[in-house]
């Protein structure tokens, strides 16, 4: 009986070893595919992060452009602005001179008739001297 329990512990211990190299086989083969997955992880995290740096990168290259736009559109708008005033200047420039040129043209209109007026009175009184003129000179004859 001794015999068979010192068998049955060596069958044991020889069980117990290979189920123990087992398990460690079994482990071994786990931490290899628990680094795999890690490692997978970690490729799947660089590119990620590659993926939102470029991201970043091109979100900056259109907010660059937007910001060019921006600044173009503002000088545009500026520049527009200054030509309105500059139009409404000279809008307000040629009224201005409309109405001098008014007045210069009933000025010289005015000034036109009272000459034409004169010039006329002037005919009037030299055709009525002439006719003085030579009235006097028939009386003389």
């Amino acid at each position: 009986m001794l015999e068979d329990q010192i068998e049955n512990s060596k069958s044991g211990l020889k069980n117990a070893k290979t189920e123990e190299m087992s398990l460690k086989r079994l482990v071994t083969v786990k931490r290899e595919k628990l680094a795999a997955v890690e490692i997978k992880l970690k490729k799947i995290y660089e590119n990620t992060e590659l993926q939102k740096q470029a991201i970043t990168e091109c979100c900056n290259k259109f907010q660059q452009k937007r910001g060019a736009v921006c600044e173009k559109l503002t000088a545009t708008d500026t520049e527009i602005m200054q030509l309105k005033g500059a139009i409404q200047q000279l809008s307000d420039s040629i009224a201005k001179e409309k109405v001098k040129e008014k007045e210069i043209y009933l000025s010289l209109r005015v000034g036109l008739e009272k000459y034409h007026e004169n010039l006329a009175r002037t005919m009037n009184s030299y055709v009525s001297s002439r006719e003085d003129k030579i009235d006097q000179l028939i009386g003389l004859f």
